[in-house]
């Protein structure tokens, strides 16, 4: 017990130290695109863009590190994805602001292993173009445009639902849409789960009371609107032949890793005094998304589509 304990401890204090200082443009336009005085430091998804990245091949050269990640990892790269799963291809995220953020990440992983970006969004090495459309709710217009312009889709809708029935409503027509285009030769549809929030320690924005981010606790971790909804897609999807992605729980012990006060900041430029706390959208850390890359790579190889 107390070598696993010891070595707890120093992966910990390791992992804290492995990351570079507070970077000379911390701050651009008068707005903070990273925040150095918290722990972990925040990397606002913004900051992360292709060409930065190309830069910053290496996790320890960002001025944060993520506490959670599992060391000693071996993962598949953003290089294997493109060049084994993604060549010729094009590559849609479909949802909310989370999966803006993926489509970043994504491009910021190619970029990390090297890939030549095209703007706005071409990886030249294997010819793969990846589009994000963003929408909070689906419509059957949205639905037939992303499906006849893409090979492989990520799909979420969640956050922005309140009600459950509606969502079960909604999530039938969308499978079905899904399990349609994935019965096509070389088309592959992922349902991607809906992540966790970090909002006064309910694990989902629903019945907020308080501002601040903090840790879920165990007995609403698993009982609350976002992991109900998950609940109801991890039954249906597989019902409609859609396989789904997981992402609730590798987001649930990352409360502070959000971005938090970052629309405060932005709010006061025209609203003196205006107060926002961001416990929905995740900071920018390498090695999350490496894994959330690696898990991609497994989800499409172990389909039984062939991309």
């Amino acid at each position: 017990m107390r070598v696993f304990l010891f070595t707890l401890l120093s992966c910990a204090a390791a992992s804290v130290l492995h990351h570079a200082p507070c970077p000379p443009d911390a701050i651009v336009g008068g707005l903070p695109w990273v925040q150095c005085n918290r722990s972990p430091p925040c990397v606002r998804w913004n900051w992360a863009t292709p060409e930065r990245c190309a830069r910053l091949r290496l996790d320890h050269e960002w001025p944060t590190y993520d506490p959670y990640v599992r060391r000693n990892h071996s993962w598949t790269s953003a290089r294997d994805l493109f060049h084994n799963h993604l060549r010729d291809k094009t590559l849609t995220l479909v949802g909310d602001s989370i999966n803006n953020l993926w489509f970043h990440a994504i491009l910021c992983e190619a970029a990390r292993n090297g890939l030549e970006i095209q703007p706005p969004a071409r990886i030249v090495d294997t010819n793969t173009t990846i589009l994000q459309m963003g929408w909070g709710k689906p419509s059957r217009a949205d639905t037939a445009g992303y499906l006849a312009a893409s090979d492989v889709l990520i799909v979420n809708y969640g956050l922005h639902y309140h009600n459950e029935t509606e969502y079960e409503k909604d999530m039938h027509r969308v499978l079905a849409d899904l399990g349609e285009f994935n019965k096509h030769p070389g088309k592959l549809a992922l349902f991607r789960e809906t992540s966790a929030q970090a909002f006064a320690k309910t694990g989902a924005y629903a019945g907020v009371t308080t501002m601040g981010c903090a840790p879920t606790p165990p007995e609403t971790a698993h009982d609350n609107l976002v992991y109900r909804q998950n609940e109801f897609i991890r039954r249906a999807a597989p019902t409609y032949g859609v396989s789904v992605l997981p992402f609730y729980e590798e987001t649930l012990p990352r409360w502070n890793v959000r971005e938090e006060k970052f629309c405060e900041t932005e709010a006061r430029q025209h609203h003196p005094g205006a107060e926002c706390t961001d416990c929905t959208h995740l900071c920018y850390t390498p090695t999350f998304w490496a894994e959330r890359v690696h898990a991609l790579a497994e989800h499409i190889a172990q389909s039984h589509v062939t991309v």
